[in-house]
């Protein structure tokens, strides 16, 4: 449960900003549903709130100037050829600076504990889902549990999670707003990040990066569930009869529109690795379909292949 505080600062932000959050619809960002977007929102509602102090002095200024310099008032000052004021100039200059400096406090503040390769404080331990980006649809495989899914993602209420995330296309972002925390997806690139739900509910996923014609499609259900739900959909799961061999997966990521949501009661041992992989090669490798144009990677360290998380430079939030 949301403190009282949270709910009406939500509130507030939610009617002050309506102007400006138009186009995000039910303002998603402001209705987290874990600690990850609890802290984003209230990063956000803090930068927003220092961003508009600057218009304190501005309409006061608006207001008193006018009124104190009119023709009518006599007793206003007049000067003729004046050109400065140590006040004005510093008014003007160490306001903004000083927004600025608790600005990039925050930032650099928030960057570090929001590290998304930082795993979750939690008691329970971390469920594991490896994520593939394809031509237009999300895959995501639970490697323990030994099943899979596409363009439906549920998982379990108060469980920390650690998704692995990449893409057998181009560059997509992977992105669950009530969660927090984007983070992108590239063809030979284990990106990691670290979310977690505090309730239950339906949320929505999606990419945030232009990736083609099917760019639209590429959205999914979020179902957050009781660890007994959870468990009893892993149960159906296994029961569909379908496996996620390699032979299924390239099939799979033919590009296709609007692709309906699918289970696979086993998958193959490594195809997440095999995904990251696959473009290896003496001179690098080539996307294959290559929708927005053949596109070229470097050749990976054959001594470390998936790559060495903790330098990962584009991990963000």
């Amino acid at each position: 449960m949301k403190s009282k505080m949270s709910s009406l600062a939500v509130r507030l932000a939610s009617l002050g900003g309506a102007g400006f959050l138009g186009g995000c619809s039910d303002a998603v960002l402001f209705n987290s549903k874990g600690p990850v977007g609890e802290a984003e929102m209230w990063a956000l509602i803090i930068a927003f709130g220092l961003m508009t102090l600057i218009l304190v002095p501005v309409l006061l200024m608006t207001i008193v100037i006018p009124l104190y310099y009119r023709a009518t008032n006599k007793k206003a000052e007049y000067l003729p050829k004046w050109d400065f004021s140590l006040k004005i100039e510093l008014v003007t200059w160490l306001f903004p600076v000083f927004i600025v400096i608790c600005l990039a406090m925050l930032t650099f503040y928030k960057t570090f504990k929001l590290d998304p390769f930082k795993p979750l404080a939690a008691a329970e331990e971390h469920l594991n889902i490896q994520v593939v980006s394809l031509d237009w649809k999300w895959l995501f495989i639970y490697p323990e549990q030994g099943v899979a899914s596409v363009n439906k993602l549920v998982i379990p209420e108060g469980v920390p999670l650690r998704f692995d995330i990449t893409s057998d296309t181009v560059m997509t972002s992977f992105f669950i707003p009530q969660l927090g925390s984007q983070i992108y997806a590239m063809p030979r690139h284990r990106s990691v990040l670290h979310l977690m739900a505090t309730e239950t509910g339906e949320m929505r996923g999606q990419n945030n990066n232009l990736s083609g014609e099917g760019y639209s499609h590429m959205h999914f259900p979020v179902s957050s569930v009781t660890q007994a739900a959870f468990d009893d959909w892993i149960a159906e799961v296994r029961g569909a009869n379908e496996a996620l061999t390699v032979e299924r997966f390239e099939a799979l990521s033919e590009p296709t529109m609007g692709y309906p949501q699918t289970v696979f009661s086993s998958v193959d041992d490594g195809l997440f690795e095999h995904v990251l992989t696959q473009f290896d090669g003496p001179g690098g490798g080539h996307g294959r379909h290559g929708h927005g144009g053949e596109y070229e990677f470097e050749a990976h360290d054959k001594q470390n292949p998936l790559g060495d998380e903790k330098d990962d430079p584009h991990a963000h939030h």
